[in-house]
């Protein structure tokens, strides 16, 4: 295998001196950043409105062209998942050993791995999630900052980060009472990303079936981002805040088309840019990208292209951030030289800082979704085509004009919290 066979969350690479802030597009950025996602989109977004001038590169187009659908409507996140304009397909092995690896069902023999979807658009995985927002464990940050040493991880420090970043849509009184001070569930009132939630009023149109279900889980539904809950450590039935805009999806995409549309001389965005490899100088310092430059270039897109493609470099002044994600990151510092010298020489990569960490201890969740099929239709989608193309159908009509419902009230309504981790 060559190094093109090869190419298939935030890290920064190199550090320069101070330099003259949006120096941009007349020269070099301040930072280049490899990534729209959660991660690479949300510090790009806030370097350039520190006033720093940034280059982000994004190997994918826009996930709203050519039919918004998939992307725009919450109930709709599991095409979003499988459309071929903005997926990636990688095929993961949990076993060395295949006899063990074969007994999960999900395994895919031909591809050697189970399907894990990625997505290779703007805005990152936030282009296809299932836009849950739910603040991690206290107790998972505190053991980061023991892990470090570093105080900074503390949860309560952390949980300024997540008042700074969320808008609380879902918490109506809360959110008058906070204005005179009184503010017991410390949400976040005027960051850039706004939470909602669901109407199972809406989705749920049997009374009798929602009596049940609040009997069954204590006669109330609670706010799983609430600081009293948050801080009591506590388990039991929550509703999901999603991240949505009068009930149409928000991402990292919406925040950097925002950021640009105020600063369009300090964050311009390339799409259809395929990172390759960290470009350093003489003593180690990354001071740029290289990149190509042409739409479905990398081997894990469905309907990948063989077309030969420009090859580019993006220099920065100041850093370079690599957030690609949990495969693509260190891949692409694997691409550079920095990682296991035995894995780099398969490859042909000449090893320029050996890190045998590098690729190495992914960490993965499973979740168990519970599917029940309705003994009778739902009014709400007579009439509704579940499958492509949606943009012409009903549910599409319904919610250009009452986003409201098809959009929140198909999605999640109801979660018991056992997890620890931040989902977005």
């Amino acid at each position: 295998m060559n190094r093109r066979d090869f190419l298939k969350s935030v890290v920064v690479v190199g550090a320069a001196g101070p330099g003259v802030l949006a120096q941009q597009p007349g020269g070099d950025p301040d930072y280049v950043v490899v990534g729209s996602g959660a991660g690479g989109g949300t510090v790009a977004a806030r370097l350039a409105e520190a006033g720093y001038s940034v280059l982000v590169l994004e190997a994918g187009g826009d996930p709203r062209a050519p039919d918004p659908a998939d992307y725009d409507v919450p109930a709709f996140h599991p095409f979003a998942t499988e459309n071929p304009t903005m997926r990636w397909d990688f095929f993961v092995r949990h076993y060395g050993d295949l006899v063990q690896q074969g007994r999960d069902p999900k395994f895919v023999s031909e591809q050697n791995g189970v399907w894990y979807p990625r997505a290779g658009t703007l805005g990152g995985c936030t282009a296809h999630n299932a836009m849950i927002l739910i603040c991690p464990s206290n107790s998972d940050w505190d053991q980061i900052a023991d892990l470090t040493g570093d105080p900074s991880w503390r949860s309560p420090a952390m949980w300024k980060y997540f008042q700074r970043i969320e808008d609380c849509r879902h918490r109506p009184l809360e959110r008058f009472w906070q204005t005179f001070g009184l503010d017991p569930s410390r949400h976040g009132w005027s960051g850039w990303l706004p939470t909602e939630k669901a109407e199972p009023d809406e989705a749920i149109a049997d009374a009798q079936v929602r009596r049940v279900i609040a009997q069954s889980v204590g006669n109330t539904l609670k706010d799983p981002n609430d600081w009293r809950i948050v801080e009591r450590d506590e388990i039991g039935a929550r509703y999901s805040p999603l991240t949505t805009d009068k009930h149409q999806r928000v991402g990292t995409r919406e925040r950097l088309l925002s950021v640009t549309k105020r600063y369009p001389d300090r964050l311009r965005i390339e799409l259809h840019t395929l990172a390759t490899r960290v470009v350093f100088d003489d003593s180690n310092r990354a001071i740029g990208v290289e990149y190509q430059k042409g739409e479905r270039l990398y081997a894990a897109h469905p309907a990948a292209s063989s077309a030969a493609a420009e090859t580019r470099i993006a220099r920065a002044r100041r850093e370079v951030i690599l957030a690609g994600g949990a495969f693509n990151t260190p891949q692409l510092l694997m691409l550079s030289g920095i990682g296991d010298p035995d894995v780099l020489s398969k490859y042909g990569i000449p090893t320029r800082v050996p890190l045998r960490g590098v690729g190495r201890n992914l960490q993965d969740r499973y979740e168990v979704p519970v599917v029940n099929r309705m003994a009778r239709s739902w009014d709400m989608l007579e009439g509704a085509l579940c499958s492509a193309p949606v943009s012409a159908g009903p549910c599409r009509i319904s919610f250009a004009t009452r986003c409201s419902r098809i959009s929140a009230a198909t999605s999640q309504d109801i979660q018991t919290r056992f997890e620890s981790a931040m989902i977005v």
